[in-house]
């Protein structure tokens, strides 16, 4: 009897070991599980804050070009820029105060509906080389100073004649920026010379519940002191922070929610870091997943090795899915001390059905980013107003056709496809018409292509087509039906028929030829077409290619 009771203790603390065991080691399975999660939920909305500040930038961008392909903006910056040199720099010169203004009055009702629709903060002219402010529009009344230490995106615009966009901290306040190069006609000359350049900028503080939205979580932006210090006059730091931050040493930039405060005070948490890092962090009576990694400035972005600007951390509540967790070790453990024998099936199946709840909401919120990142994509890659491809998305695919035809052997036309007198519709019927017409147009075009064709929204009332393996017959055919397609859209405003026609400019590839180039051969078939009388279309002619 005595060795009977030895022999079922000993099997009783057999079976309690394996027993403890089996739910020490779900415990440890569940919560990696949970952390995974997390952790994987932190990398894909740094993907899509990635995403979403990039269509940022080319909001900027697009903005940017639109106002520095205006002729007339184009001749008036030329002429400040001559006014400037010829007074030896001084802004108090009368003939340079008037072409401030008169280049202000062209620009300040567009700069009006681009703040209030486009979250526009900063528009500013800048001569070269270097950055030499020649008219703010934001602030009018401050130009004539140098910012070559500190708006290198300018710098560089200036310098290789290109558009730059990134994170900038300046003198005032840090911004998002898109800079493009201005070039104008010398009308002594008549040569095309470049003259500036023109910079459309916003904040975080303007797109920050926007990034929120998106992102479905909080964000904060902070910038380390070293960085703010090193850009920001000191009276524009006093203005502009309410305080610097420890034990980060840090800058709240911008925030979605001010819960950032706590958060930043938690032991670990720094303004920067390298890789993207999430950590789970009891906050009061709730759970927070907190993600946070590198914002780098323009510079930085260019020189891997220079340090961080600060940080971009974004925060959601996870505590539904903590309490979940807890609630079913809670139960397991139960099980386990009140069905003794019992204990390794009802485990089983107890650890089995919390395991799968936690796959359920782990998957639903994979889903749910997932397709957060597929519209966000779209978004990047899509004009949002005529539903083409972009002109980024646009280039990229040049890029590819160049590859592939070169490797082929094949040949390629692009058509360069530019409205007549679309400012007039604007002017007499307004923007809310002037983007029915480009609706009309666009849907013009998605009808006229084969699948195969690429079309997008290059800029303004401006759009380019890319016609793989199209010769240069085959190339006119297919513009003059657009052209004819276009011609006969019918849009009534009014009681008035609105006429549309459209110049189109052709070019065919060729081995050798560079997608600038080719952009530049259809672009000066589009000026032959529109110096013809517009309304035509016009292939660019070179030794190698005959109509």
């Amino acid at each position: 009897m005595r060795q009977s009771t030895k022999v079922f203790i000993l099997l009783s603390l057999m079976i309690f070991l394996l027993d403890g065991a089996f739910v020490v080691l779900n415990y440890f399975f569940a919560r990696n599980a949970l952390e995974s999660s997390i952790v994987e939920q932190g990398k894909q909305r740094k993907t899509a804050y990635d995403i979403a500040l990039s269509l940022t930038y080319d909001n900027m961008l697009q903005i940017a070009t639109y106002v520095a392909n205006d002729k007339r903006i184009q001749n008036t910056f030329l002429r400040g820029k001559n006014a400037v040199e010829n007074s030896g720099s001084n802004f108090e010169q009368p003939e340079v105060r008037t072409i401030q203004k008169e280049l202000f009055s062209y620009v300040e009702s567009s700069w009006r509906q681009m703040t209030s629709k486009f979250l526009v903060r900063q528009l500013h002219f800048h001569l070269g080389p270097g950055s030499l402010s020649f008219l703010r529009v934001h602030r009018p009344n401050k130009n004539g100073d140098r910012m070559d230490d500190v708006r290198f995106t300018i710098v560089d615009t200036n310098k290789e004649l290109s558009p730059r966009t990134g994170f900038e901290t300046g003198r005032v306040y840090s911004g998002l920026r898109g800079v493009v190069p201005v070039f104008a006609t010398d009308p002594v000359t008549g040569s095309h010379v470049h003259v500036g350049a023109l910079e459309a900028g916003t904040s975080f503080t303007n797109v920050i519940k926007q990034l929120s939205e998106q992102l479905e979580s909080n964000v904060a932006i902070l910038l380390t002191e070293k960085h703010v210090k090193a850009a920001m006059w000191p009276q524009a730091i006093e203005s502009h922070f309410t305080r610097r931050n420890e034990p980060c040493n840090c800058y709240l930039e911008a925030t979605s929610n001010n819960e950032i405060i706590e958060l930043i005070k938690q032991p670990g948490i720094h303004a920067t870091t390298q890789d993207v890092r999430t950590d789970v962090i009891p906050l009061h009576d709730r759970h927070i997943a907190l993600s946070r990694f590198a914002l780098r400035d323009y510079k930085g972005m260019r020189d891997p090795g220079r340090q961080q600007a600060g940080g971009v951390f974004l925060w959601w509540d996870i505590s539904r899915e903590v309490s979940a967790f807890q609630h079913g070790q809670q139960v397991n453990l139960l099980y386990a001390v009140i069905v003794f024998l019992a204990i390794e099936l009802l485990l089983f199946f107890a650890i089995r059905l919390v395991t799968e709840r936690l796959e359920v909401v782990v998957t639903k919120r994979t889903e749910e980013i997932h397709c957060l990142n597929r519209k966000l994509y779209e978004q990047a890659n899509s004009d949002s107003l005529t539903g083409l491809y972009n002109r980024r998305y646009f280039m990229q695919r040049l890029h590819e056709e160049i590859s592939r035809s070169t490797r082929y052997h094949k040949s390629f036309s692009l058509l360069t496809v530019d409205l007549d007198h679309f400012k007039q519709i604007n002017d007499n019927y307004g923007h809310a018409t002037g983007d029915q017409v480009l609706t009309s147009v666009s849907n013009a075009i998605k009808e006229s292509i084969r699948g195969s064709d690429i079309s997008c929204r290059f800029g303004g009332e401006e759009f380019c087509i890319l016609l793989p393996e199209n010769n240069l017959q085959q190339a006119l055919n297919e513009a003059e039906r657009l052209r004819i397609k276009i011609e006969l859209l019918q849009i009534e405003r009014d009681g008035n028929e609105i006429a549309i026609t459209a110049s189109i400019g052709v070019a065919v590839w060729h081995i050798g030829i560079h997608a600038e180039e080719l952009l530049e051969h259809s672009d000066n078939a589009l000026y032959q077409a529109k110096q013809s009388g517009r309304n035509q279309v016009r292939a660019y002619q070179t030794s190698d290619t005959a109509i």
